[in-house]
């Protein structure tokens, strides 16, 4: 029984990022410290960084060997026996999820400085925006376990079944040591592994997030706050146009950190979700039950994060077109009115592939339909994931007929309506369960 009068203790978005960085520095220092009497972010000098660049390398070289792998079973006429399905399925997760670590990894090197003023800028607007204890903040405060749960599971793999992970490729043909030893070694391996890309993917992932959910806040907070006054003095004008341009700046940091990390992790992670849906359905029997349960919580966590945090990247093109649109309307000064039309929307760039926002949507929606649609091979068949392309039809009720629209991949980037996303999903489902 709790307490009368018991409060449960704070769990907003930045208090996960606070959290996640106590455990993670607890365990080895990161390029990036926070300073816990203030809470700002420093740089950490590089000799005290030997063991994360040493568990970097690690990760690097298993990454490389899994794509290694994986391009060899692909290119050569004769297949290794043993990299049966379930072990092909383990190295492409294990691949995809390296990559993207390594992804991060590279940023966090050659792009330290840069992600040095992102920290920066928002330690300095979350202190200016409230953010609420809610769900989300629960959400992410998960993430710390995650820190714990993967490398735990690896770690059982070599002794529950010693020929499923893809270290069991690495010393199959060691005959100067033990099967003992060898099974001590890659559990070493895939621990210390699999915690260091596990620190770096959901670590970035709690950063990424509270980014994001600042935009949001600060341009609401900016319009909706002096919409209630019936009078706006040029102090409110003046002080918000202020906070618009260093929003501005900030965005462009983000992209700068962002422009490698989210295209590789959109990508990757899409590409993981529709093997791990199609292996929790097919081949639970196959693996301990360790093994499932660790994929299914990677998967529902996924799944969730995808759902809540795709829309608020969205988001953000629409509040700042919004913000801006109220501000042009109020009556202003010339000079305030120039620097009006000097502002550009914000916007979260994917890479040099375009940019997040409503219409995109649809990739959720498009994502969910195939992961939905994949409970068997046959239905992966489709010729949307063959290459073979067919035409979309979008039904016209005036006109009472159907006319080609475009190919699958011309109308997955054209369509911008509700009406559009709606009758391109329900294409999906047609060719993908035909």
């Amino acid at each position: 029984m709790f307490p009368k009068h018991f409060t449960p203790p704070s769990h907003t978005a930045f208090q996960a990022l606070q959290r996640f960085s106590l455990v993670s520095e607890w365990l080895y220092n990161r390029p990036i410290t926070w300073d816990r009497s203030t809470w700002q972010p420093k740089i950490t000098p590089r000799e005290k960084l030997a063991i994360w660049c040493f568990l970097s390398l690690i990760v690097v070289s298993f990454a490389t060997y899994a794509v290694f792998i994986l391009l060899r079973q692909l290119v050569s006429y004769q297949k290794d026996p043993d990299v049966s399905i379930v072990v092909g399925i383990f190295i492409i997760l294990g691949s995809s999820g390296f990559t993207v670590a390594v992804s991060i990894l590279l940023t966090e090197t050659f792009k330290i400085d840069e992600f040095h003023v992102m920290l920066t800028f928002l330690r300095k607007f979350q202190a200016l925006s409230a953010q609420p204890s809610d769900l989300f903040g629960l959400f992410l405060h998960g993430f710390i376990l995650a820190i714990i749960t993967p490398p735990l599971t690896g770690c059982t793999l070599p002794i529950l079944a010693p020929k499923m992970d893809p270290t069991y490729l690495w010393f199959r043909n060691v005959s100067l040591i033990s099967n003992r030893l060898k099974i001590i070694l890659r559990s070493t391996v895939l621990c210390i592994s699999i915690l260091h890309a596990c620190s770096e993917l959901f670590g970035f992932a709690i950063i990424a997030t509270n980014a994001i959910l600042t935009l949001n806040v600060c341009l609401n907070g900016g319009k909706i706050g002096d919409m209630r006054a019936k009078f706006v003095t040029n102090s409110q004008i003046i002080s918000n146009l202020r906070r618009y341009r260093q929003l501005q700046i900030f965005s462009s940091v983000v992209n700068l950190v962002l422009s490698y990390i989210l295209p590789v992790g959109v990508s990757l992670t899409f590409l993981c979700m529709v093997l791990m849906g199609y292996f929790l359905i097919k081949m639970t029997h196959m693996v301990p039950y360790t093994v499932t349960f660790c994929l299914s919580s990677v998967f529902a966590t996924l799944l969730v994060g995808g759902v809540a945090i795709l829309p608020r990247m969205a988001n953000i093109g629409a509040n700042s077109a919004h913000f801006l649109r109220y501000w042009k309307l109020q009556r202003v000064s010339r000079y305030l009115s120039r620097e009006l039309k000097s502002f550009r929307c914000l916007r979260l760039d994917l890479g040099h592939f375009g940019y997040m926002k409503k219409a995109s949507k649809i990739l959720k929606n498009g994502s969910s339909l195939t992961i939905l649609s994949g409970g068997t091979l046959k239905k992966f068949s489709s010729p949307f994931l063959t290459g073979n392309v067919k035409k979309l039809y979008e039904h016209h009720p005036a006109g009472g007929r159907d006319e080609p629209v475009a190919t699958i991949d011309e109308a997955w980037f054209r369509v911008d309506d509700h009406n559009g996303t709606r009758s391109i999903c329900c294409a999906l489902w047609r060719s993908c369960t035909n």
